[in-house]
């Protein structure tokens, strides 16, 4: 079952995305192996945060 999740570029962006907990998980691992530059952060929200705040599927 897909959920929304907030993707935030600490100090920058946030996009909202719909994904399943597993791909949550991938990407969340993803990003620690990668040891990318930017700090990212991966968090499920409500759905009704979502609409509130613009995201979109």
């Amino acid at each position: 079952m897909h959920k929304k999740y907030v993707i935030t570029k600490v100090g920058c962006e946030q996009v909202v995305v719909n994904l399943t907990e597993r791909d949550a998980r991938v990407i969340n691992n993803f990003i620690e192996w990668a040891c990318l530059e930017d700090d990212y952060i991966i968090e499920p929200i409500d759905e009704y945060v979502a609409e509130d705040w613009g995201g979109q599927e």
